[in-house]
């Protein structure tokens, strides 16, 4: 286990320093933003994120090194007029996300006896979300009727990768599914159906789509745990998130610190205090961030994570 390592992170909250063109020319704006290398640097300045939000670049400054983010993909059975195919795929959300906070995101599809070739590779992961874990990798002896989309090649792949990327304290960033793999990996158990589970989640619901709002508005607050990652991170104890998940964290794995909850009780957010830069959620910020900008906070604090590890690993 690597030593106790906190990385500090960009503050990227309401003073985030972003400027966002939109569709009209309106932008948002703000003085000071922070970026951590291998010194700790602070440039008063704005960034642009382009219309499409494919660039998070400070103004007037000196490109800084862009670390490669690795992202598992979610696996995809496709029925075309010409066959039947397995595809690796994701949202070009976190592609967006990663490249709007500084980085450099390439697709991890899941393959046997490569883990420590490709975190050589990397110099950080990002877990996105996907389909439920096999419950009999937590323990659990039945399937709830609700569970879906297990893959055993993808469980074993980002099981794999988080445990060896914390025995090299690789950065981690861990979305909805990730925070599940994180806890599962380490020992962790899950709720496999919320509702049914835990029937006091009900007012919040945790599926703001079955409500009929959009995947990019708030479906609940997030209450933060004071010194955390995440409060630093967001500049606020409190954190306004979107929410489609049916399973969540029961059993908290040992290494783990939960540092964030819904009101009904439910962990969304959880760190590794023994690891340089270990951080999961259970919302998904890659689909917020557009229209929200404080959600860009933890891809710049992974991809200044990364930067950080990359730099230190190019100096020895």
């Amino acid at each position: 286990m690597a030593p106790n390592r906190r990385t500090e992170i960009p503050r990227l909250h309401h003073a985030s320093g972003i400027r966002c063109i939109a569709a009209t020319g309106s932008e948002w704006r703000s003085p000071t933003v922070y970026f951590i290398g291998l010194w700790e640097i602070r440039i008063s300045t704005t960034a642009v994120v382009s219309r499409n939000c494919r660039s998070f670049v400070p103004t007037g400054e000196s490109s800084p090194m862009k670390p490669v983010i690795g992202i598992t993909p979610s696996p995809s059975h496709d029925e075309m007029p010409h066959g039947s195919f397995l595809r690796h795929c994701m949202a070009a959300a976190y592609v967006d996300a990663v490249l709007s906070a500084g980085g450099i995101p390439i697709v991890l599809p899941p393959q046997e006896d490569h883990t420590d070739a490709l975190l050589d590779r990397v110099d950080g992961l990002l877990l996105s979300g996907g389909g439920d874990l096999e419950p009999s990798r937590y323990g659990a002896t039945n399937v709830h009727e609700t569970t879906y989309g297990i893959s055993h090649e993808r469980d074993q792949f980002e099981i794999d990768l988080v445990r060896r990327g914390i025995v090299r304290d690789v950065p981690i960033f861990g979305i909805c599914r990730g925070i599940q793999v994180l806890n599962v990996a380490l020992g962790g158990t899950l709720v496999q159906d919320v509702a049914s589970g835990s029937p006091e989640t009900a007012p919040i619901g945790h599926r703001q789509h079955e409500a009929g709002l959009r995947s990019d508005e708030i479906g609940h607050d997030v209450r933060l745990a004071e010194d955390s990652l995440l409060t630093e991170a967001y500049g606020d104890r409190r954190l306004g998130v979107n929410s489609f998940h049916h399973q969540a964290i029961d059993g908290l794995a040992p290494g783990l610190e939960a540092v964030g909850w819904s009101a009904d009780g439910l962990i969304e957010a959880v760190t590794m205090p023994a690891s340089s830069f270990c951080v999961a959620v259970q919302w998904h910020p890659e689909l917020m961030f557009v229209h929200h900008p404080e959600q860009l906070a933890l891809f710049a604090a992974l991809v200044a994570a990364a930067r950080k590890s990359a730099m230190a690993a190019t100096a020895r």
